[in-house]
């Protein structure tokens, strides 16, 4: 095995519709959200609907804003990998096996 390196947290994000993010997030807490956040978010983001494809939208904070991704899913991956090896999530499953690295979806 190789050093161990601090925690690295990568998301992965499939269907996305919008994204509104803050240059810099220095805690990271990514949440479903709340009905009054979920008006803000079409408003903003120009969305008449986001149930109409079956997008959800996640709350992004930690930086100087709430920020949001709209999109169909969302995974996670944890690991104490260097930040250029690459992330479970990202695998060709024609070229090897799913990894063993659990992650987890979320919809």
């Amino acid at each position: 095995m190789g050093e161990s390196y601090p925690e690295r947290i990568d998301l992965l994000f499939k269907g996305v519709a919008a994204v509104k993010l803050t240059r810099e997030v220095s805690t990271l807490l990514v949440r479903g959200a709340q009905e009054d956040e979920l008006d803000w978010v079409v408003r903003d983001c120009g969305l008449t609907s986001l149930v109409q494809n079956g997008s959800k939208a996640y709350i992004i904070e930690g930086g100087a804003s709430l920020g949001y991704v709209v999109a169909l899913s969302m995974f996670v991956a944890a690991d104490h990998e260097h930040g250029a090896n690459p992330s479970a999530l990202f695998f060709d499953i024609d070229a090897r096996p799913v990894p063993e690295v659990p992650f987890w979806r979320y919809v």
